[in-house]
């Protein structure tokens, strides 16, 4: 049996079940609807008037002036997974299939506001943590995942000084660096397709500790960071090491114009049918140093990059029931005096689009290509270096309008070797493709989002 028969028997008998055990018992009318739009948190301000408990489209305690207030929410993706290769290293032998489910993520978030209504707070963390916000460049390399535990995620401050959404403000703590919009300007259950594209995942600089300041207003969103570095979660100012290296100091900053629409529309990847036109254009930038005082490369003697710089040009453009989205990123490397290779570039494009042929369902599409340096650290001229992945799929949404409860199914093509340069970048628990050395693989995934 061909590995695509395989996929399309697998794709059949899932999204059957998943849709028949789920259909019945998620019949929520257009008016609950309205109250679970807020599962995203961008779109309306933490400060609810009054005090008291309840759900207004989530669970929250506050008292009664409504400047102290505690919401308390949680995600969990359900994913089941079945990978098709021909060849695999880790396995050694032909025709290597995969399959199996896998808890993506199953998070707990509390945030709100204390003392006054400029004053927010977010703390957040995942119990599984295989898709994380890590990457291969920070988060494979800096960081690895700890399943089953939990990992604390964001657990910062901030102070508005005009309003939630308005004006100039200041975060402290440890939150995501905020470079590329994919994972910056969205939640983890916001996106498109089943999980991020795989050039977000590879270049994204996943979690820091410091400081930002950010200012808003009607059509800038601005904010510059001074922070340890990409992939330092949950790290003390002098960690060393492969897994928990800080950076002597890390610089990131991006700028967003919104051309039209209105700023709630881009906290999510989709655009629902009924929403108005909107366009944005943005771009951000991230530079960090190693190794002078903080001694972690030196300590450990792992080859790493002592200077890197990441940066992106990315937009959106949403209408009526359509969305197109499209990124160019680029990384910089300069590894340390000493090893083979000093220096390396990175390339990677992603464009995706979708659109609603019903009320509840979406379909969708999108292109990743990573164009790797063959020269740089580690890498074999002989392998690929360049890797190009179309992915297809779809997305029901049991409430209109609404991340709460939303099944998404869809394929990853390798259009080539997608185990570059002897390895590096694969396999990735995150998007699920494991590598293949020799021909295109392809990857199913199906998900099941709850949002609460």
């Amino acid at each position: 049996m061909s590995r695509k028969t395989n996929v399309m028997l697998f794709a059949g008998a899932a999204l059957g079940l998943g849709s028949t055990a789920v259909a019945g018992d998620l019949d929520l009318d257009r008016a609950y609807a309205a109250e679970l739009r807020a599962d995203a948190n961008g779109r309306t301000s933490l400060l609810q008037a009054g005090g008291g408990s309840g759900h207004d489209g989530m669970f929250h305690i506050g008292d009664a002036s409504g400047v102290n207030r505690l919401n308390v929410r949680g995600v969990m993706q359900f994913r089941y997974l079945a990978d098709f290769r021909d060849s695999s290293p880790a396995l050694g032998t032909d025709n290597e299939n995969t399959i199996g489910f896998q808890m993506a993520r199953a998070r707990l978030i509390f945030d709100g506001n204390v003392i006054n209504e400029n004053l927010s707070f977010r703390v957040d963390g995942d119990f599984n943590s295989p898709a994380n916000g890590g990457n291969t460049t920070f988060g494979g390399v800096f960081g690895g995942d700890n399943f089953g535990a939990f990992t604390l995620h964001n657990a910062y401050g901030r102070y508005n000084f005009e309003g939630e959404g308005q004006g100039w403000n200041i975060a402290w703590g440890q939150m995501k660096a905020g470079v590329l919009f994919e994972e910056f300007g969205n939640e983890d259950w916001h996106g498109l397709a089943v999980e991020r594209s795989i050039v977000n995942e590879f270049f994204n600089a996943g979690y820091t500790q410091g400081v930002t300041f950010g200012y808003a207003s009607d059509q800038i969103a601005f904010h510059a960071g001074f922070n340890d570095g990409g992939g330092t979660a949950n790290t003390a100012y002098n960690g060393f090491g492969a897994g928990n290296a800080e950076a002597d100091f890390g610089l990131t900053a991006r700028l967003d114009w919104k051309i039209q629409g209105d700023w709630a529309q881009f906290a999510d990847m989709t655009s629902f049918r009924g929403s108005n036109m909107g366009a944005r254009l943005g771009g951000g930038i991230h530079y960090q140093h190693n190794g002078e005082t903080n001694p972690s490369f030196a300590a450990t003697g792992v080859p790493a990059a002592e200077d890197y710089f990441l940066y992106t040009v990315d937009g959106a453009v949403e209408g009526d029931g359509w969305n197109v989205y499209a990124a160019f990123v680029g990384a910089h490397t300069e590894y340390q005096t000493g090893f083979a290779a000093s220096e390396q570039d990175d390339f990677g494009v992603v464009v995706q689009g979708g659109v609603f042929l019903t009320n509840d369902f979406e379909l969708f599409g999108r292109y990743d290509g990573l164009f790797l340096d063959d020269g740089g650290l580690g890498r074999s001229t002989a392998a690929d270096d360049n890797l190009n992945f179309i992915t297809v799929g779809g997305n029901y949404y049991f409430v209109p309008e609404s991340h709460a409860a939303k099944f998404t199914g869809d394929v990853v093509f390798s259009l080539n070797d997608s185990l570059p340069n002897g390895g590096g970048l694969l396999p990735d628990n995150t998007t699920g493709v494991l590598g293949d050395t020799t021909d295109g693989e392809v990857l199913l995934r199906l998900q099941m989002q709850l949002v609460f």
